[in-house]
Order: structure tokens, then C-alpha cells, then sequence
């Protein structure tokens, strides 16, 4: 690091050089992100979720899916959705790990998913 000269900053971490060594800390990191974590609680302070006392308060859950949105990633998209009544508590989604580009090739890849669940990672 001589090379370099003094690296006060570098990849999100300070660094401090001494004769002896240097010292690499994530203090300005670490402040930076609490400052934003603490400025949106209390930009939310006082955000909540309101029931009416004749709401309904079952839970459910629905799944959906959406086909290759864009013809170049070619990924579909598939979720779940959380309700306790009638607002969304919790929301999940996944893009699709594999594109097959013709039918056999998507047999294979669907029969391949339960086999590596097993541990088996070749078929």
C-alpha cells in the first residue's frame, strides 16, 4: 500500500496508517447507516395499520405469477401475497432461476428441482 500513498477510504472501509500497520475500520460506514435507518423511523414514527372494530381479521394468502414480462430477460415472476383482513402485511417474490427456450428442456429442468432437493446435484 506504500505504492498507493494514504488510502483513507476505500470499498466502504476507513483505513489508518501507522508505522507499525494499518487499522481498517466501518465507523464512517456504520454512522452513515444508522443516520439513514434512524431518519426513516422517524420519518415513520407514526405510520400504522388501522382495523375498524367490525373488520375482518383473517389471514390469507394468494400466489400469483407473471410470464416473461420482457423478450430479453425471458424470466417469469412468481410470488405471494400476505393479507390480515383486508391489508397487505407481508408481499415475497422470485424471478425464475432457469430459461428453457423449448418444452423438453423445461421437463427437464422442472424433473431436475426435486432430485436436487435430495442432494443429488448431477443428473
Amino acid at each position: 500500500m506504500s505504492d498507493l500513498g494514504v488510502l483513507p477510504y476505500f470499498l466502504g472501509l476507513e483505513g489508518k496508517q501507522v508505522e507499525d500497520g494499518i487499522f481498517l475500520s466501518q465507523t464512517k460506514y456504520a454512522k452513515d447507516l444508522l443516520f439513514k435507518v434512524l431518519r426513516y423511523v422517524v420519518g415513520t414514527f407514526y405510520f400504522g395499520i388501522w382495523y375498524s372494530k367490525d373488520a375482518d381479521f383473517s389471514l390469507s394468502d394468494s400466489d400469483w405469477a407473471a410470464r416473461a414480462g420482457s423478450i430479453d430477460i425471458r424470466k417469469s415472476i412468481s410470488g405471494n401475497v400476505f393479507n390480515l383482513g383486508s391489508v397487505v402485511i407481508f408481499w415475497i417474490s422470485k424471478k425464475q432461476d432457469v430459461v428453457a427456450l423449448s418444452s423438453s428442456k423445461a421437463e427437464y429442468v422442472a424433473l431436475q428441482q426435486p432430485v436436487k432437493s435430495y442432494g443429488y446435484e448431477e443428473c
